[in-house]
């Protein structure tokens, strides 16, 4: 079941690796070039082991059979000397390349004569004759043809007592010298081959080498470009799908655990799932496949033997990668309740100081670590586990392949020779370290799998607001924005706003008056389309908002927040991020509009001075004022005004207000506001309470009215009820 779900899983990557299909087929190709290479190698094993290292002759014979035809030749000077004058009128034996050998045939067949040291010297002639496998070249013929036609002169002179001992000592140290000869010129033939084998095996190991660098080295490169590029598709997809995601879906989120989704999760879904998806587990099965096929080839039988080892070492791997998925899981958990508590932390130290709850906060933030420890230990144990069995196997079998090939190429068993157990061998050995990435990669992806299935769900979160690119866009707003009957809950059970019915015509202010949790805000994001109401409805000029297309709608509304922000940049950038094709001339207005330009003139740098994280170099003032001012240079056509004087003082407020109500004159604003400053010139007023409108009109009409408006203004006037600054909340 678990597999299963982690296999759909990794298929929903498939549409973010679809573009990069000709660089992955480019890749498996190269990878198939690697391993044919790779092959070559090891083959190069064969002739290198049989015809070059096996060939070595036996140092202290060489030196007796030398010893001893010297001390013959000087017994029998002239013996020898006639032998050799009459083996230069003796015929070579006419054959091709290949027959050749076969004409140093065995000297004797008596194993009794191999105790002669004659014979013996013979018989060591005959192994060195046997193993000159001359080529096609003439030279090379003719040396051999040559040296076999002494050794069969030697034989004969030899043999002709027919019993090789009982020859005379004349003929013996005639024999010996000649095989001596034929020797000497198998061996220089021997030599040149072994060179020639030499230069050849060099060439080719020099070029598969070259082959394997250009090959290894585009792998790598194109297949990381694949990674990165699927992993930044990936990325972009999960956070413009948060971006479409409405305002109520993100107050719902813990923004500790969607940033480890964003980034962490992410991060590791990149280097856990993609990197080894890529450029192990696509690429390694190519590389032991084609590897076990030139294995195959080789010896069949032993390579029937490999797989049925293989089967029984990859069995313990797949349990030990269930145990990495279940504890990477608990982990990635565990992680988020970290960076949550982090971000809790952070966000809130200046009440952690205050109230002195450092050791409080730094012990539960233990807690927290504490989980994410002990769910990593077992994930780290788990790959450890995995590792070490592969290392154990390996310590084993390598053993037990090298023995058992030693008694199979003793035994000659399958015509299994040496060199070609070497070539074998060495293809284990390059078997081994694609297997081993693989089982890695395998339980990098086990470890990894929760991470992706932690991004996906977020893509797996339906918007609340959806965007229908079919609706015709607003092309102005002419005559009223309606609201009709609106009705709003979180949660589905509790209504925030109940029944919620005015309208607003255009060019007019409308201001919302409350007590907190009376729905002022949600009111507002109504407007904005933040939420959609889950009863009533909005009209704009007489279409319903979902009707109108989104970006349409919000291209015309300018917001200032109470809950302001500013971004890490520039001031004259953070005005701009209005109307991004604003001029610098058109930035200053706005600011000047806002009264804070002369101030930012005497900031360092002007309008280039930096910010800081959320305007921590600014004052409270300064930050609103520039948020007032972002909303200006929009020249939006409606304004959503959600306290946005509250961290000004008087004379500020003053000078701010003139300002928007100068901007206000060809707008429709929709102001949220506790001072009884913002709202007095408002066109109409709505008081609401616990998410109804209790009470509607000017501020005279209100106030005069001696209802629920009245006696907020009367709690801010009358130093009897507490004088207030504002309408309390």
């Amino acid at each position: 079941m678990a597999a299963a779900r982690d296999v759909a899983q990794v298929k929903r990557l498939v549409p973010f690796f679809r573009p990069q299909l000709p660089r992955i087929v480019l890749v498996v190709a190269l990878t198939m070039v690697v391993a044919l290479a790779e092959g070559g190698q090891a083959y190069l094993l064969q002739p290198l082991l049989n015809q070059v290292l096996l060939r070595g002759g036996d140092d202290a014979a060489e030196a007796d059979d030398v010893a001893l035809v010297t001390s013959l030749a000087a017994a029998h000077p002239d013996a020898v000397a006639d032998a050799r004058a009459r083996a230069k009128d003796v015929a070579a034996p006419d054959a091709d390349a290949a027959a050749l050998p076969a004409f140093a045939g065995r000297t004797v067949e008596d194993p009794a004569w191999a105790q002669d040291p004659v014979c013996r010297l013979l018989e060591r002639t005959r192994r060195v004759l046997v193993d000159a496998r001359p080529d096609d070249d003439r030279r090379a013929r003719a040396d051999l043809a040559r040296a076999v036609a002494l050794q069969a002169e030697a034989g004969r002179v030899l043999a002709v007592a027919g019993d090789p001992r009982a020859a005379d000592p004349a003929a013996r140290a005639a024999a010996a010298a000649l095989s001596l000869d034929a020797r000497e010129l198998g061996r220089e033939r021997a030599l040149r081959a072994v060179k020639d084998t030499l230069l050849r095996i060099l060439a080719l190991a020099l070029g598969l080498a070259a082959v394997l660098g250009v090959s290894r080295y585009l792998t790598a490169a194109i297949s990381a470009e694949v990674v990165a590029r699927v992993y930044m598709d990936l990325q972009l997809r999960v956070v413009g799908h948060v971006l479409s995601l409405s305002l109520g879906q993100l107050q719902d989120q813990r923004r500790g655990d969607l940033l480890t989704r964003l980034v962490g999760d992410l991060a590791r879904t990149a280097n856990g799932v993609l990197l080894p998806l890529v450029q192990v587990l696509l690429l390694q099965p190519v590389r032991i496949l084609l590897l076990y096929c030139v294995a195959l080839v080789v010896s069949w039988q032993l390579s029937l033997c490999l797989l049925v080892l293989s089967a029984v070492v990859m069995l313990p791997i797949r349990w030990w990668g269930k145990f990495i998925r279940r504890s990477a899981r608990r982990r990635q958990g565990a992680m988020a309740e970290v960076i949550e508590a982090m971000h809790q932390i952070l966000s809130g130290v200046r009440v952690v100081k205050v109230f002195r709850r450092e050791a409080f906060e730094l012990e539960r933030f233990k807690a927290s670590t504490d989980q994410a420890y002990q769910a990593e230990v077992s994930v780290v144990r788990a790959r450890t586990g995995s590792r070490t069995w592969i290392h154990l196997v390996n310590d084993i079998t390598f053993p037990l392949v090298f023995l058992a090939g030693g008694y199979i190429v003793v035994s000659r068993l399958w015509g299994l020779d040496a060199g070609r157990f070497a070539t074998f061998a060495g293809l284990i050995i390059l078997m081994y370290r694609p297997t081993k990435s693989m089982v890695t990669a395998y339980n990098t992806l086990q470890d990894s799998l929760p991470s992706l299935h932690r991004a996906l769900e977020v893509l797996d979160t339906p918007p609340r607001i959806e965007a229908d690119p079919a609706a015709p866009p607003l092309e102005r707003l002419e005559r009223e924005i309606a609201v009709e009957g609106v009705c709003f809950s979180y949660d589905g059970e509790a209504e925030v706003l109940k029944d919620v019915s005015f309208t607003a015509r255009v060019g007019t202010t409308t201001a919302f008056v409350g007590r907190t949790g009376s729905g002022k805000s949600t009111l507002m994001d109504v407007l904005a389309r933040f939420v959609d109401p889950t009863a009533g409805r909005v009209l704009v000029d007489g279409r319903p908002l979902p009707g109108v297309h989104l970006d349409s709608w919000r291209s015309r509304l300018g917001l200032v927040s109470q809950d302001v922000f500013l971004f890490n940049d520039t001031v004259r950038e953070n005005i701009r991020y209005g109307r991004l094709d604003a001029t610098d001339a058109e930035v200053e207005e706005a600011a000047r509009s806002a009264r804070i330009h002369e101030e930012i003139l005497r900031l360092p740098g002007g309008y280039d001075y930096v910010v800081g994280e959320r305007g921590a170099r600014l004052s409270g003032g300064q930050i609103q004022r520039l948020t007032i001012a972002r909303a200006i240079l929009r020249r939006a056509e409606v304004l959503l005004l959600d306290e946005a004087m509250s961290a000004l003082d008087a004379e500020t407020e003053r000078l701010v207000q003139a300002a928007l109500e100068d901007a206000e004159k060809d707008r429709t604003t929709f102001a949220i506001a506790h001072r009884l400053s913002t709202v007095r010139h408002a066109d109409q007023i709505l008081v609401l309470a616990e998410g109804r409108i209790v009470e509607r009109g000017t501020h005279d009409e209100l106030v005069a009215r001696g209802g629920h408006y009245a006696e907020l203004v009367k709690h801010m006037e009358d130093p009897d009820h507490g004088a207030a600054p504002a309408i309390p909340a």
